[in-house]
C-alpha cells in the first residue's frame, strides 16, 4: 500500500485563495502522517505474530511552490512577503494546522506582491515517522523486544540529520545556482525536531507557546507571572480593571483595533495608559500542559505541580490569536539561550525578550536600576562561527519604545526621574559567571575598549539568534550588584532586591507585549532583512 499523497511528479493544484491552499496542505499532511502511525502499528502487530519486518513505508511532505516570471512594482517599505528576482521558489511544510495563520498571511502578503497563484505539491522529503504528532500516542504492542522494534524501525524514514540544519538561515545555501529557491528560513524536518524539543524543554506542546516570549533564570519572575494570571479574573468579575499598581496588577494594556495586524500604530500614550476591562487572554497553560481557564487560575505553586518534569518550564497567557505572551525560565548562561532560541525560532515569533539581572558597571547606578540594551558586546563566543562579530546586532526600536512606555505605565516614572531609573546603552555578555574574579587591571582595561554599563549572560545569544533567525528581539536587566563598586552580589541584599524589583521588573515587559500585539506587523521592519538572497516567507 502505498501513501495517500505520492510525490508530484507534474503539476501540482493551484490556488489564488490562500485559506484553500492552507487547507489542501493539511488534508495532504494529515493523511500521509496517519498512514505513517497506521502502517507502523500494523508492522508491529505483524511482527508481533511472527512476522517479517515491513516492506519500506515512506510518506512525504506537502510543498508550497510559487513561480514569478518577472518581478516589478514590489512595495520598497516591506520587510518580507516578495520576492527580489525571478524563478521558482519552494518549501515544504510541517504541522500546517499548527501553523495555518501564519501561512494565510504570508501565502496572501506573497500574492498581493506579484499576484498569480500559489501552488500545493506532493515534495520528495520524506516524513520522519517519529516526527509525527500522534507518534507517541499509540499504545505499546505486546511481545516485542528491542531486537524486534529495530527490524520494524528500518522500514521507516529515520529522523535523518541531513535534512536538519539552518544553512538557509545562515546564509549557506549557494541561492544563485539553486534551480528552486527557498521561500522560507527552514526545512520541514528542522521545524518537526524543534517541535519535539520544545516540548521536551518546556513541558508544553508547541501549539501552547504564544508569539510574544520573555526568558528568565528565575522562578520569582515566573511566580509573579502567574500571579498576574491570576489577577485577570478582577477584571473579568466585575467588569472594571483593578488599581493600577504594579503590587496589585493593573489591567491587560492591550490598545484595541480592527485585529491583530490592524495598520494603526503603538502610540507610547495609549501604551502607557490604556487599557480594556475585558482580558483578551482565555487560559493559562502550565508545564504538563495543564490549563486553567481565566478566573480559575489557582496560585503559583497548584500551577508549578508539574514544572520539576521540565529542564526549562515555561507557561502560557493564550490568546485565541496566539499574540498573548509566553514565559520560559531558560536557567543560566548563553548555551541555554542558544538551546532554546534555535527551537523557538520555527515558530516564527513577534518579539522574545530577556528579563533578567546585570552587574551594574556605572558607579553612578543603584541597585534595581533598569537597563535597556541597545547594543551588545558578546564575548560569551557561542554563536561567533554563526554570526560573526563584525555584523552589528541592530535595536529593535519598536521594542525599545514599547518597554520604555511599559515602564513609564507600570513604575509611574516620567521626565528626568524616568530618564534617571531607566538606562539604554551596551550590555556584555560572557559565559563566565565570575568575571569580576579576574585581575582587576585586565578587566579595567578591556572595559576602557567598551561603551558597555551591564554585565550578564544570556541577553546577547537571544539577540544574535534573533538576528540570525529575522525575530524581533530586546533585552530588559535589573541593576542586582556592582562588583566593580564594591557592591558583590550577597544572600541577604540578593533576597531583599529580588522582592523589591521582581513585579515591577517582569510585568514592565508583559506590558510591552501586550501593548506590542496591537499591531505586530510594525516590529517586523526591514533592520533584520538580508539585502539579496533573502526568502519570502518572514
Amino acid at each position: 500500500m502505498s501513501a495517500p499523497f505520492a510525490t508530484t511528479t507534474g503539476d501540482g493544484d493551484f490556488y489564488d485563495d490562500p485559506a484553500a491552499a492552507v487547507d489542501r496542505l493539511i488534508e495532504i499532511y494529515d493523511a500521509n502522517t496517519s498512514y505513517l502511525v497506521d502502517c507502523y502499528a500494523d508492522a508491529c502487530r505483524d511482527r508481533a505474530a511472527g512476522g517479517e519486518g515491513p516492506a519500506p513505508v515512506t510518506a512525504c511532505y506537502p510543498e508550497l511552490r510559487f513561480t514569478v516570471d518577472v518581478v516589478e512594482g514590489v512595495d520598497a517599505a516591506l520587510s518580507h512577503g516578495f520576492v527580489d528576482r525571478a524563478g521558482t521558489y519552494a518549501t515544504a511544510i510541517a504541522r500546517p494546522r499548527l501553523f495555518a495563520r501564519y501561512l494565510r498571511e504570508q501565502i496572501g502578503d506573497l500574492l498581493a506582491s506579484h499576484g498569480g497563484e500559489i501552488e500545493v505539491r506532493v515534495s520528495d522529503t520524506p516524513i520522519p515517522l517519529r516526527l509525527t504528532p500522534t507518534f507517541d500516542d499509540a499504545p505499546p504492542v505486546e511481545g516485542l523486544d528491542a531486537i524486534d522494534l529495530a527490524v520494524i524501525d528500518r522500514g521507516f524514514t529515520p529522523v535523518d540529520s541531513a535534512f536538519v540544519d539552518d544553512v538557509i538561515a545562515d546564509g549557506e545555501a549557494d541561492f544563485l545556482s539553486l534551480p528552486i529557491k527557498p521561500l522560507s528560513l527552514f526545512a520541514a524536518p528542522r521545524v518537526d525536531l524543534a517541535l519535539q524539543r520544545l516540548e521536551h524543554y518546556t513541558g508544553s506542546s508547541a501549539e501552547h507557546i504564544q508569539r510574544f516570549v520573555l526568558f528568565t533564570n528565575y522562578q520569582l519572575h515566573t511566580d509573579v507571572f502567574l500571579e498576574y494570571a491570576a489577577s485577570l479574573a478582577d477584571s473579568l468579575d466585575d467588569g472594571t480593571v483593578p488599581p493600577a499598581s504594579a503590587a496589585d496588577f493593573d489591567g491587560p494594556a492591550f490598545i484595541e483595533t480592527a485585529g491583530p495586524d490592524a495598520g494603526t500604530e503603538v502610540d507610547e500614550d495609549s501604551v502607557a495608559g490604556g487599557g480594556t476591562s475585558q482580558s483578551p487572554y482565555t487560559h493559562l497553560i502550565c508545564p504538563g500542559d495543564v490549563s486553567f481557564p481565566i478566573g480559575e487560575v489557582p496560585g503559583p505553586a497548584e500551577c508549578r505541580a508539574h514544572a520539576s518534569s521540565a529542564q526549562m518550564p515555561a507557561y502560557h497567557l493564550v490568546r485565541e490569536d496566539g499574540l498573548g505572551v509566553t514565559i520560559i525560565d531558560i536557567g543560566v548562561g548563553p548555551s541555554n539561550a542558544k538551546t532554546i532560541t534555535d527551537c523557538l525560532a520555527v515558530l516564527r515569533p513577534h518579539c522574545w525578550m530577556m528579563v533578567g539581572h546585570c552587574a551594574g558597571l556605572d558607579g553612578r547606578m543603584r541597585i534595581g536600576d533598569m537597563i535597556l540594551a541597545n547594543g551588545y558586546d558578546r564575548a560569551d563566543g557561542v554563536l561567533d562561527d554563526l554570526v560573526p562579530l563584525e555584523k552589528p546586532i541592530p535595536p529593535i526600536a519598536e521594542v525599545q519604545m514599547a518597554v520604555t512606555a511599559a515602564l513609564r505605565r507600570v513604575s509611574g516614572l516620567d521626565g528626568d526621574e524616568l530618564r534617571k531609573r531607566l538606562r539604554t546603552g551596551t550590555v556584555l555578555s560572557t559565559s563566565d559567571r565570575n568575571w569580576e574574579w579576574r585581575a582587576q587591571s585586565d578587566i579595567y582595561r578591556e572595559l576602557q575598549k567598551s561603551t558597555a554599563i551591564g554585565v550578564e549572560m544570556e541577553s546577547a545569544t537571544i539577540a544574535a539568534n534573533g538576528y540570525r533567525f529575522r525575530v524581533p528581539y530586546g533585552a530588559l536587566l535589573s541593576v542586582s550588584d556592582m562588583p566593580l563598586h564594591d557592591q558583590p552580589k550577597l544572600p541577604k541584599a540578593a533576597r531583599a532586591f529580588y522582592q523589591a524589583s521582581k513585579v515591577e521588573h517582569l510585568m514592565t515587559a508583559v506590558r510591552a507585549c501586550e501593548a506590542m500585539s496591537s499591531n505586530p506587523a510594525e516590529l517586523h521592519s526591514r533592520k533584520l532583512r538580508r539585502p539579496v538572497g533573502e526568502v519570502a516567507f518572514r
